[in-house]
């Protein structure tokens, strides 16, 4: 459900919420108007400063989550560059026929890497993918173990390199799959939704409506949300986490 969600445009998903805060502030401002007496208006003043303290640290907690994830997204690139690169400097210190062959599959290993930063649909597309790297895994653990009984000199650093490598696959797959949860962003739109039609009930008991305050308020959180749910995509978007490094090993491994 996770990987679904991520999936959806971040800044679909930031104009949906703030149009639903201007719905909510609307709403509010219509019954503060049809409801103004002064002792709710005391109470709906308290209520909105305490709503939009609450949204506030929803709002902190929800974006540290996702720079959270996104670091841990980079980093598992970085490192899974560095172990496929190390495998791939060991694998050309055997001898040939094995030598070419482990190469050109550590060559398609490395390009569908590149791929799961996000060039993919759906769950079903991305398990496809996994698979297609499973398969691979396992070619390039029979070209070690062909190397090893051919008496290769390296064999220790050869099968400690492959280990790390499918090591890494997994912590990248576990990044892949550590997206915020579909339930804390609802979360975060019913408190925007709840703090906006307290912040409009409040203005309609004074009997004015602030256009440029309320507005740029909403636009404001609107913008630190797309933030939140680009940071929940870091395989695309403005936010995007970079494949330069797998890129630049690909590249340098030749055809």
């Amino acid at each position: 459900m996770g990987i679904a969600f991520a999936q959806i445009d971040s800044w679909l998903i930031a104009i949906a919420f703030d149009v639903l805060m201007i719905a909510g502030w609307l709403a509010g401002w219509w019954i503060g108007r049809r409801s103004r007496i002064r002792e709710d208006k005391a109470r709906a003043f308290r209520a909105h400063e305490a709503n939009l303290a609450l949204l506030a640290l929803l709002i902190a907690f929800t974006f540290s989550m996702s720079y959270a994830k996104r670091e841990q997204t980079r980093a598992t690139v970085v490192s899974d560059s560095n172990a496929i690169g190390e495998f791939y400097t060991c694998a050309g210190l055997i001898k040939e026929p094995v030598r070419a062959g482990l190469r050109s599959a550590i060559r398609q290993y490395t390009e569908l890497h590149i791929g799961m930063s996000g060039h993919w649909r759906d769950k079903a597309d991305l398990e496809q993918m996994l698979s297609q790297i499973q398969q691979l895994q396992e070619k390039m653990v029979d070209f070690v173990a062909e190397a090893v009984d051919g008496g290769t000199l390296i064999a220790v650093p050869l099968t400690n390199t492959l280990n790390e490598v499918i090591s890494m696959s997994s912590s990248r797959i576990a990044a892949i799959e550590n997206r915020l949860h579909p339930a804390v962003v609802i979360v975060l739109f019913m408190a925007g939704l709840f703090t906006m039609m307290l912040v409009g009930r409040e203005q309609g008991f004074e009997g004015k409506i602030e256009f440029v305050g309320s507005l740029g308020s909403m636009l404001l959180i609107t913008l630190i949300v797309y933030l939140i749910l680009a940071m929940n995509q870091p395989s695309r978007g403005l936010l995007a986490v970079s494949q330069e490094p797998l890129q630049r090993l690909l590249s340098a491994m030749g055809k």
